[in-house]
């Protein structure tokens, strides 16, 4: 029998995946059970209960990051050690990109590390690389006292404060705002007619 070529075009480095599995197994053991960690690693299946669902009540900073990328060892040791610290003020999501590929497209992530905040449901502000721990504290103190205000002013709707918190952000965060996958966005521009001819 002949060795026949093929292709590697779409593969999957599932190395990356037995990796991330295996540092689940760990921060799961060193959590024993309970459910309720400053830093916890996110799949795609498990996004929308982790993150999603999880912003409603208390702030979700989602660390996007890959084990091959220097910048990224810098900061994810800076932002689990700010988690530790944060007494459940807020609850830091890491995504490995290389084990979950949709997510890192669902949240058009082009750089890492890459933050991003989630309140309320919704994506409200980020920044790209690997800043000093000086400047995660005062990004991180202005999530959470955004997120306070959206508490205390429960009346109107969580979309509009998340966008009034991602406005408040804009200015220290290097991201455009988005949301969340699955969520359509609500247009600006008055709505069109198609014309017939």
């Amino acid at each position: 029998m002949q060795p026949q070529d093929f292709s590697i075009y779409g593969a999957v480095d599932l190395g990356a995946r037995q990796q991330a599995a295996q540092r689940r197994e760990t921060v799961q053991a060193a959590t024993d059970g309970d459910g309720d960690s400053a830093v916890i690693d996110v799949t795609e299946e498990t996004f929308n209960s982790d993150v999603v669902e999880r912003s409603r009540t208390t702030p979700v900073i989602i660390d996007l990051w890959a084990e091959w990328c220097g910048p990224c060892k810098q900061l994810s040791p800076v932002l689990e050690k700010l988690a530790g610290e944060a007494d459940g003020q807020w609850v830091l999501a890491k995504v490995d990109v290389d084990a979950n590929p949709r997510l890192a497209q669902a949240l058009q992530v082009q750089s890492i590390p890459m933050v991003v905040a989630v309140i309320g449901g919704q994506l409200v502000d980020g920044f790209l690389g690997a800043l000093p721990e000086a400047q995660v504290k005062q990004w991180i103190s202005q999530v959470v006292a955004a997120a306070e205000q959206i508490a205390a002013g429960a009346g109107g709707a969580p979309a509009d404060d998340a966008e009034q918190a991602s406005v408040r952000l804009r200015g220290h965060g290097r991201l455009a705002d988005r949301r969340l996958p699955r969520e359509r966005r609500p247009s600006r521009e008055p709505e069109r007619t198609p014309v017939r001819t």
